[in-house]
């Protein structure tokens, strides 16, 4: 008998948000840290010109590793030198390449020099730096965006001469701020607001919260075709605590999501929270609805935690990941059925899917007992896939698992299997399929605790 897919994706939510706010200092990322290695040409027979410039080639150049110094004994207290001069008042040109995040939220580049340096950021120069017998803080220079690649590669330059005395010496790093989602969002149902309100922290190069900065907020689309609704302020401003509040965001549509947030060129995406038709509150026992593109889907769960909550929504034009299910057409759209538990009780999942006479005709009207149920679901217990024992597929095989970056969870994968006839099933499984009398196909399937699951119309 030819087989249809009925391709449900049944996946799970299980967001974890990452709540809090700058106060204080914060030890700053280091994209170059003291005593790192460099491109170092020591007193060559005529300038390089050019070398501050990242183009400049210095393949020939040989490799050294700071600190640099002539006489360790003047420049006490500091990284003892790696690379000794060759002489007094040599002249040594340094290169080095650092990578920033996309996320990145400026430069400082800070150190120790005896006597002088000249220093270059990305082909710039940002300091003629001073100091005598290694004075601490001799290197001093900060660095906005807009000179910087952010997402790429940066290069810091100097130039490292002496004046007079025993010892010459340098020793720098590069630090940098960041911006990130200090509040996630979570799954919302459409049109509602986002909540907790998602957050966005910057802080500077010396783990400073940066006040005033503008912050702009984005929708990216995994999958729906949802956009902010027209209510939504999608900029805001630091605080104090460096902080960018978005309190009114919503969205149109139900799908998979996520934010990204910009600051003066520096970007950061949030986690994927998901879009629902309706979510409900579970106290031991919940139901909700999702429908579209004439697929609807009615699940309930029971012995829920209080305070979890049942998502629905169901999403067109998604597949099943590349590689499961290759025999099954999909039709309608896709669905998914989440618990969003706060407690440690796993909940049992009943999903009754039905397909529209109209889509069903479309596949040639094929008798129901030709449908099967292709099924994503995760370990509510082990989400990490972990310590988890796959559910049987129909065949009898395991299910597949497949890392799913959006959830940030691992989910198994297979054709579900009709559950037995009496008992409680161990696993994902098929109740039954029918029609009813309009025509339409309707399958009710069960994912028993602490299975819960994301599944595509087909």
């Amino acid at each position: 008998m030819r087989l249809r897919a009925i391709v449900l994706a049944v996946g799970l939510l299980v967001l974890t948000l990452s709540v809090g706010s700058a106060s204080g200092t914060v030890s700053p990322p280091v994209a170059v840290p003291l005593g790192a290695t460099y491109k170092a040409l020591i007193d060559p027979p005529s300038p390089p010109t050019g070398f501050e410039q990242p183009a400049f080639d210095d393949s020939a150049w040989p490799t050294a590793q700071a600190a640099f110094g002539f006489n360790a004994s003047v420049c006490s207290g500091f990284t003892a030198p790696n690379t000794v001069l060759p002489h007094l008042n040599s002249t040594v040109y340094l290169r080095k390449s650092f990578a920033l995040p996309a996320n990145a939220f400026g430069v400082h580049v800070t150190g120790t020099v005896d006597n002088f340096a000249d220093v270059y950021v990305n082909g710039t120069l940002r300091q003629n730096a001073s100091s005598p017998s290694c004075t601490s803080g001799g290197i001093d220079a900060k660095v906005s965006n807009g000179s910087l690649n952010l997402g790429g590669n940066n290069l810091v330059a100097a130039r490292l001469s002496n004046a007079t005395g025993p010892a010459s010496y340098l020793d720098l790093q590069v630090t940098y701020g960041t911006v990130v989602f200090s509040q996630q969002p979570s799954a919302t149902q459409q049109g509602s607001l986002i909540t907790p309100n998602p957050a966005v922290t910057i802080t500077d190069a010396d783990g400073q919260p940066v006040q005033g900065a503008t912050v702009a907020v984005s929708l990216q689309t995994v999958s729906g075709s949802g956009t902010f609704t027209g209510g939504s302020t999608t900029s805001a401003t630091t605080d104090a605590s460096g902080v960018a509040t978005f309190s009114n965001l919503a969205v149109t549509d139900s799908g998979q999501y996520r934010l990204v947030a910009s600051s003066d060129g520096a970007t950061t995406t949030s986690t994927g929270f998901q879009v629902a038709d309706q979510i409900a509150p579970c106290n031991g026992n919940c139901s909700a609805h999702g429908s579209k593109g004439g697929t609807n889907v009615d699940a309930s769960a029971t012995n829920a935690p209080t305070g979890s909550s049942l998502l629905v929504s169901v999403i067109q034009n998604i597949t099943p990941p590349s590689g499961i299910c290759q025999a099954f057409v999909p039709l309608g759209a896709g669905s998914f059925v989440d618990i969003l538990s706060t407690g440690t009780a796993r909940p049992d999942i009943t999903v009754t899917w039905r397909l529209d006479k109209a889509l069903v005709q479309a596949a040639g009207n094929p008798a129901a007992s030709s449908f099967n149920i292709c099924l994503g679901a995760v370990n509510l217990d082990h989400p990490d896939g972990s310590n988890t024992t796959p559910w049987t597929t129909k065949s009898g095989s395991p299910a597949t698992a497949v890392p799913d970056a959006f959830l940030g969870v691992t989910m198994f994968w297979g054709v579900l299997p009709d559950c037995a006839k009496k008992g409680k099933p161990a696993g994902p499984c098929v109740l039954k399929r029918n029609k009813n009398s309009a025509g339409d196909e309707i399958v009710d399937f069960f994912l028993p605790a602490p299975w819960d699951a994301s599944f595509y119309g087909g």
